[in-house]
């Protein structure tokens, strides 16, 4: 069954796959294992094996085999609804991701998941930073330490305004060691001043001009980042709220596995009755 647009793209037969029985060869032949390891407990499973064996009180060799070909079928049986549960946990936790392919899919981008709501709320979150960096980078004093990455996010932020000035153009003295040879962690708001004023006097604007147009461009972006990552935690949200039900890729599987586990138990009850008659 082909999976509908938007559904998340689960391996179903390596799924399925993982919660059938193991096997491991026993003189030469193929004996079924019963417990799968980090799945299940082996104590768990001995305890239903001797529920359905007190149950049915098979008696002699033969009769004990078919109920423990019966036990392990109910055990498979039990697999159904944990199986089901974990691709509804699986879908959810891929709405994100889904979410993220369908936009790009109605772009025509394949470049990288950089859709994601997580990386959005990421650049958000830096843009927010920048912009009270900015907001305060004309008002504090020139001894304030700042920083060295937020001292060189606010001057990049200035020079994206700025046109035809790029932060290698600046003369080196102007400069603190610290953008160039990474010697130092931290700068003085006055350092910072300094190289704006050498950024203003490269655009030939004043310094206080080109921090208030750097300021309006980045409350811009956090105003239209803010109503993007709404819109996509909307978006999510209603994905995931779609995905409490299996996708139908899932329910076909199950329905055919169950029909085919219920043929096995019902022979198998079948046999044993036969066996006691």
């Amino acid at each position: 069954m082909a999976a509908r647009p938007g559904s998340p793209q689960i391996d179903h037969d390596q799924a399925l796959a993982a919660l059938n029985p193991t096997t491991h060869p026993i003189d030469g032949a193929e004996s079924p294992f019963a417990v799968i390891p980090g799945v299940e407990r082996e104590a768990d499973w001995e305890v239903h094996r001797a529920r359905v064996f007190e149950s049915l009180s098979p008696a002699g060799y033969v009769q004990e085999e078919v109920i423990e070909r019966l036990a392990l079928l109910l055990w498979r049986q039990r697999r159904v609804s944990r199986y089901e549960t974990d691709m509804i946990i699986l879908a959810r936790e891929l709405a994100e991701e889904d979410w993220a392919h369908g936009q790009r899919a109605q772009t025509g981008d394949q470049r990288p998941p950089e859709l994601l709501p997580a990386t959005i709320r990421r650049h958000l979150d830096r843009t927010r930073c920048n912009q009270q960096l900015l907001e305060r980078v004309l008002v504090l004093p020139d001894g304030t330490r700042v920083d060295a990455d937020d001292a060189l996010a606010v001057l990049t932020c200035v020079c994206d305004q700025t046109e035809g000035v790029k932060l290698s153009d600046l003369p080196l003295p102007a400069i603190p060691d610290g953008l160039a040879t990474e010697q130092s962690d931290s700068w003085t708001m006055g350092q910072v001043r300094g190289v704006l004023e050498s950024i203003a006097n490269l655009a030939g604007q004043s310094a206080s001009d080109l921090v208030n147009a750097a300021l309006a461009h980045t409350r811009t972006l956090v105003a239209e980042l803010s109503s993007k990552i709404e819109r996509a935690e909307t978006d999510v949200s209603r994905l995931r709220r779609e995905r409490v039900l299996a996708p139908e890729s899932v329910i076909d599987r199950i329905i055919r596995y169950e029909a085919h586990l219920s043929e096995q138990i019902a022979a198998a009850m079948q046999e044993f009755h036969m066996l006691r008659s």
